[in-house]
Protein backbone atom coordinates (compact mmCIF):
# COMPACT_ATOMS: atom_id res chain seq x y z
CA UNK A 1 0.00 0.00 0.00
CA UNK A 2 2.90 2.31 0.69
CA UNK A 3 4.01 1.97 -2.93
CA UNK A 4 0.58 3.00 -4.18
CA UNK A 5 0.61 6.14 -2.07
CA UNK A 6 4.18 6.87 -3.12
CA UNK A 7 3.13 6.58 -6.77
CA UNK A 8 0.39 9.16 -6.19
CA UNK A 9 2.89 11.50 -4.56
CA UNK A 10 5.25 11.19 -7.52
CA UNK A 11 2.48 11.62 -10.11
CA UNK A 12 -0.38 13.52 -8.44
CA UNK A 13 -3.59 14.29 -10.28
CA UNK A 14 -2.42 17.85 -10.80
CA UNK A 15 0.40 16.46 -12.97
CA UNK A 16 -1.34 13.45 -14.51
CA UNK A 17 -5.00 14.11 -15.27
CA UNK A 18 -5.11 11.22 -17.74
CA UNK A 19 -3.93 8.30 -15.58
CA UNK A 20 -4.35 9.93 -12.18
CA UNK A 21 -7.98 8.89 -11.65
CA UNK A 22 -7.13 5.29 -12.55
CA UNK A 23 -4.30 5.31 -10.00
CA UNK A 24 -6.77 6.59 -7.41
CA UNK A 25 -9.19 3.77 -8.23
CA UNK A 26 -6.36 1.24 -7.95
CA UNK A 27 -5.39 2.59 -4.54
CA UNK A 28 -9.04 2.48 -3.40
CA UNK A 29 -9.14 -1.18 -4.40
CA UNK A 30 -5.95 -1.92 -2.46
CA UNK A 31 -7.42 -0.12 0.55
CA UNK A 32 -10.51 -2.31 0.21
CA UNK A 33 -8.42 -5.48 0.04
CA UNK A 34 -6.42 -4.66 3.16
CA UNK A 35 -9.53 -3.74 5.15
CA UNK A 36 -9.23 0.05 5.14
CA UNK A 37 -12.82 0.49 4.01
CA UNK A 38 -13.22 4.00 5.47
CA UNK A 39 -10.21 5.24 3.52
CA UNK A 40 -11.51 3.53 0.37
CA UNK A 41 -14.96 5.12 0.80
CA UNK A 42 -13.36 8.57 1.22
CA UNK A 43 -11.29 8.00 -1.89
CA UNK A 44 -14.45 7.04 -3.81
CA UNK A 45 -16.15 10.23 -2.64
CA UNK A 46 -13.17 12.19 -3.95
CA UNK A 47 -13.21 10.31 -7.26
CA UNK A 48 -16.83 11.33 -7.83
CA UNK A 49 -15.76 14.98 -7.73
CA UNK A 50 -13.22 14.74 -10.55
CA UNK A 51 -13.57 13.73 -14.21
CA UNK A 52 -13.15 9.97 -14.58
CA UNK A 53 -14.70 6.93 -16.22
CA UNK A 54 -16.11 5.74 -12.90
CA UNK A 55 -19.64 6.56 -11.80
CA UNK A 56 -21.71 5.84 -8.70
CA UNK A 57 -23.80 3.39 -10.75
CA UNK A 58 -20.72 1.46 -11.83
CA UNK A 59 -19.54 1.24 -8.24
CA UNK A 60 -22.93 -0.09 -7.22
CA UNK A 61 -22.85 -3.04 -9.65
CA UNK A 62 -19.13 -3.78 -9.95
CA UNK A 63 -18.29 -6.91 -7.89
CA UNK A 64 -14.86 -5.41 -7.23
CA UNK A 65 -16.47 -3.25 -4.53
CA UNK A 66 -18.66 -5.93 -2.88
CA UNK A 67 -16.73 -5.84 0.38
CA UNK A 68 -17.37 -2.09 0.70
CA UNK A 69 -21.15 -2.30 0.33
CA UNK A 70 -21.72 -2.41 4.11
CA UNK A 71 -19.56 0.67 4.76
CA UNK A 72 -21.70 3.69 5.78
CA UNK A 73 -19.50 6.08 3.78
CA UNK A 74 -19.84 3.96 0.66
CA UNK A 75 -23.62 3.72 1.13
CA UNK A 76 -23.76 7.49 1.56
CA UNK A 77 -22.25 7.91 -1.92
CA UNK A 78 -25.18 6.07 -3.46
CA UNK A 79 -27.75 7.96 -1.41
CA UNK A 80 -26.15 11.25 -2.46
CA UNK A 81 -26.10 10.17 -6.11
CA UNK A 82 -29.80 9.27 -5.93
CA UNK A 83 -30.64 12.65 -4.38
CA UNK A 84 -28.70 14.45 -7.11
CA UNK A 85 -30.33 12.45 -9.89
CA UNK A 86 -33.76 13.29 -8.46
CA UNK A 87 -32.90 16.98 -8.18
CA UNK A 88 -31.35 17.28 -11.62
CA UNK A 89 -34.60 16.99 -13.67
CA UNK A 90 -36.31 19.53 -11.40
CA UNK A 91 -33.38 21.92 -11.77
CA UNK A 92 -33.46 21.60 -15.56
CA UNK A 93 -37.21 22.17 -15.58
CA UNK A 94 -36.82 25.27 -13.40
CA UNK A 95 -34.12 26.64 -15.69
CA UNK A 96 -36.27 26.11 -18.76
CA UNK A 97 -39.25 27.87 -17.17
CA UNK A 98 -37.08 30.81 -16.02
CA UNK A 99 -35.67 31.12 -19.55
CA UNK A 100 -39.19 31.41 -20.97
CA UNK A 101 -40.06 34.18 -18.55
CA UNK A 102 -36.98 36.25 -19.41
CA UNK A 103 -37.49 36.17 -23.21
Amino acid sequence: MGLGKARLEIRPLSRDANDGPDLQVDLAYVETLVGESDAAAKRHAYLLTIPSDISARLRRVDPMWDSLRGNPGFQWLFAAARRCSKLAPNARRALRSSDKGSV
